[in-house]
């Protein structure tokens, strides 16, 4: 249950890293970078559990995002024809 919600935890962050940049190795490396220092922090303060899997698992949760983005941003065009056809 915890792998899932660190996934979907991250995929908002994926989708809004994504609109400022293209780059789905950058967007990623953000990504990871960023869960990294979250579970830094978390073993500096002795907060919650410091795992290694939560950085595999919220970044997996960005590229999600990203290419989530990506698809949402192809289908927004035929949605909006689809849209104006009914008005």
């Amino acid at each position: 249950m915890q792998m899932l919600c660190n996934v979907l935890l991250f995929i908002p962050f994926g989708m809004t890293l994504s609109v400022f940049d293209r780059k789905l190795l950058r967007v990623l490396l953000i990504g990871c970078l960023f869960s990294f220092c979250i579970e830094l922090t978390q073993y500096w303060l002795k907060l919650g559990l410091c795992e290694w899997d939560d950085v595999f698992h919220n970044s997996l949760g960005t590229l999600i995002g990203c290419y989530l983005h990506k698809l949402l941003q192809k289908i927004a065009p035929a949605v909006r024809r689809a849209i104006s056809k009914q008005k």
